[in-house]
């Protein structure tokens, strides 16, 4: 790869405000991705190169989209190939094609969270419908058993009625039945009581007959 010689380098305090950062963030970043990052000198003289920014506004834009360490590191490896320390580089024209795939990982992560959301939505409103479809069999089932319920206490009614009457008409019968037997045993001692009578009156008739025969004065002897 080329080398474009440039004049500009800055400090860490010169990048921190440049992205309208803290400098403690951008010492964290410059300890993290330090291969990344083309500097001039070292120690306290060393300075960052014209590229450095580019490379911590990326690293800043995929901090704002919560990316971890990690996936920043990889993106950095797959498209800053070379990145040597040296005195004076111009950006390479590399840097604009990481900026730009990163923007196009962006759009697609983009892309892939609102087909997310979407697929989301259709299924909450598919749910919604199936609660409302079921809410709706449930009062269509209740109030046909609410219907029915209702349709049972009546039935249930009018058997208890119908058995309270058979349980009087049963007790009526069996008054009738117990007055009947009381009568017919009353009519038996009276028959009884009657033959009783006639027995005596035959008994009185018999011994009145033979009292007179042995009373008549012209027996023979």
């Amino acid at each position: 790869m080329g080398i474009v010689q440039s004049t500009c380098t800055y400090t860490l305090s010169d990048i921190a405000r440049k992205l309208d950062r803290p400098r403690t963030t951008v010492k964290e970043w410059s300890d993290l991705f330090r291969d990344y990052l083309p500097t001039v000198g070292t120690g306290r003289t060393m300075r960052y190169e014209e590229s450095s920014v580019e490379i911590f506004a990326l690293i800043a834009k995929m901090k704002e989209a919560s990316s971890p360490n990690e996936m920043i590191r990889r993106t950095l490896q797959q498209n800053v190939c070379e990145i040597a320390v040296t005195t004076g580089v111009e950006p390479k024209p590399l840097l604009m094609q990481i900026v730009e795939s990163y923007t196009q990982l962006l759009e697609q992560l983009k892309r892939m969270e609102d087909e997310r959301r979407r697929e989301h939505d259709e299924l909450m409103n598919r749910l919604r419908s199936l609660t409302m479809e079921q809410e709706e069999r449930f009062d269509q089932v209740r109030l046909t058993l609410e219907a029915e319920n209702v349709e049972l206490k009546k039935r249930i009614g009018r058997l208890s009625d119908a058995l309270y009457l058979v349980v009087e008409q049963n007790e009526a019968m069996s008054r009738v039945v117990v007055d009947r037997e009381e009568t017919l045993l009353q009519s038996l001692r009276c028959v009884q009581d009657i033959g009783q009578t006639l027995n005596e009156v035959a008994v009185a008739v018999e011994q009145q007959k033979v009292s007179k025969r042995g009373w008549w004065p012209f027996r023979k002897s």
